[in-house]
């Protein structure tokens, strides 16, 4: 048993190593013929589109956003998150390879996107997201940073939430933040006022 296990665990890879489909999960873009992976070509307009997108966003939750308000749907018709969005732009099926524990080879399916827009993607994904999360927030200014204080003499921060999709902000005391409501009188002020 353990003999033939191995046999069909070296054929299996020798197989990805030619770049030959083995089955699993179908990636969002292609479907299956004969063993084939083949493009589909409505979801391979969504793929190029998302990639392209991604490079202007930068953001997958924003992404992701806009993809279910568009109405866009995956495979099974639910709808995009963020964890979806990342494993589909770092599948490097779509740049033509098979990928077999870690190590990619040429496959025989065409690919989606070129290897320029892949590595641009890439570039991005490789930052950490709190650093771009950190460049999209500074795009609202906050104006009244640094300039005004609660009662207690504490600065008070921008801050935001979002309920039903909109964006609040507002200001907050740092005491607020780190030891709760009830150390500020004032706890919290609406940016727009």
């Amino acid at each position: 048993r353990e003999v033939i296990g191995e046999r069909i665990r070296d054929k299996f890879a020798a197989s990805r190593r030619k770049g030959m489909w083995m089955g699993g999960n179908v990636p969002f873009g292609y479907r299956v013929e004969n063993r084939k992976l083949l493009i589909q070509g409505d979801e391979a307009a969504i793929v190029r589109s998302i990639f392209e997108r991604f490079l202007q966003i930068g953001s997958a939750t924003i992404l992701a956003r806009t993809l279910n308000a568009e109405g866009l749907r995956r495979k099974n018709g639910k709808a995009f998150d963020k964890g979806l969005l990342y494993k589909l732009l770092s599948n490097r099926v779509y740049i033509g390879d098979a990928v077999h524990k870690g190590a990619s080879y040429p496959g025989e399916h065409q690919p989606i996107i070129s290897q320029d827009l892949w590595d641009k993607v890439r570039s991005i994904v490789a930052e950490s997201p709190s650093k771009r999360a950190g460049q999209s927030r500074r795009q609202t200014p906050a104006l009244l940073k640094g300039l005004i204080f609660a009662p207690s003499g504490y600065a008070m921060t921008p801050a935001h939430t979002r309920k039903k999709g909109k964006l609040y902000r507002y200001y907050v005391t740092t005491s607020v933040q780190k030891l709760g409501p009830e150390t500020c009188p004032v706890r919290r002020v609406p940016a727009g006022e």
